[in-house]
């Protein structure tokens, strides 16, 4: 089911609507297709898919779910921007609330804007997302300010990839972002080329990091970078397995991190894991140590 379902033709304008959309919560079935996946929702709010420079501005959209079906892999999107080139999110507020998974903005199209928008969602269960570009999404996330509240598990910004392995390359340009849950990647990154520039970046909860990354090649530049995680609590969070409190982890990733203001309330700031990362002109502190004393794993 969904509040509003566009499929095909160009240019298609969506402006300054109010959708109050309430929805089953029910599973996404993934289908290998060409040796890709493919996924198919059940329930979402906005869905705009296969239309080229679509814009979708200005609108006020509250999903929330109803009920609950098909057991813990219960999924909502809000808005869905699907195989758009040339398309963009601006000047929005998009706000959702889900069970298990929620997703605000997922966007599966080449070249997307998502710019000036407030996006805040909730998942009373286990997972939220605010923004989560797939394979194959090349674009700029810029001037937002984004949300993630959830029980267990939050990312706010999630770019691992699901579907293929399509390389993406995205800016995430002077945005708030702010993730709050058990435990919380406020960045989880897995692109090929992405660059976080003048960011605000905030993690509240027991085990939180700011940044992790496995992509390619990472700019992370000109942020203010605070994950302030109490690292207390036992709890065992399904797919969750390293529960630290840091603020930059790299996982592959080769960063080059400069002029940032970095703050982590674990033990270490930043874990470079060995990498070929370079560090420049940062503010680093962690619980008991500042500077190259809270930076673990340097090459």
């Amino acid at each position: 089911s969904n509040g509003l379902f566009v499929d095909g033709g160009d240019n298609v304008t969506i402006l300054d609507n109010i959708f109050k959309v309430d929805l089953l919560s029910a599973p996404v079935t993934w289908v290998e297709e060409g040796g890709s996946y493919v996924s198919y929702p059940v329930s979402e709010g906005i869905v705009i898919k296969n239309s080229n420079g679509a814009i979708f501005k200005r609108n006020n959209v509250a999903t929330i779910y109803h009920n609950v079906t098909g057991g813990e892999y219960n999924t909502i999107y809000v808005v869905d921007l699907a195989k758009s080139p040339n398309s963009e999110i601006s000047d929005n507020l998009i706000g959702g609330r889900g069970y298990s998974y929620i997703y605000g903005v997922i966007v599966t199209s080449e070249t997307f804007t998502i710019f000036n928008n407030t996006i805040i969602v909730v998942a009373d269960d286990y997972c939220s997302y605010a923004v989560n570009p797939d394979a194959g999404a090349n674009g700029v996330v810029q001037n937002n300010t984004l949300v993630t509240i959830s029980k267990n598990v939050t990312y706010t910004v999630y770019s691992m990839m699901y579907g293929d392995n399509t390389a993406m390359d995205i800016d995430y340009i002077a945005n708030k972002v702010y993730g709050r849950a058990y435990y919380v990647n406020v960045f989880d990154l897995g692109g090929e080329d992405e660059n976080l520039i003048n960011n605000t970046i905030i993690a509240e909860g027991n085990y939180t990091v700011a940044i992790i990354s496995s992509s390619k090649n990472n700019t992370i530049s000109g942020n203010i970078i605070r994950s302030l995680g109490s690292s207390v609590g036992d709890m065992k969070v399904p797919y969750v397995y390293e529960y630290v409190t840091e603020a930059i982890k790299l996982q592959g990733a080769v960063a080059a991190i400069s002029d940032n203001y970095i703050e982590s309330a674990g033990d270490y700031a930043v874990d470079l894991s060995d990498s070929a990362s370079t560090l420049e002109n940062n503010y680093i502190a962690a619980k008991k140590s500042t500077g190259s004393s809270a930076v673990i794993n340097a090459a």
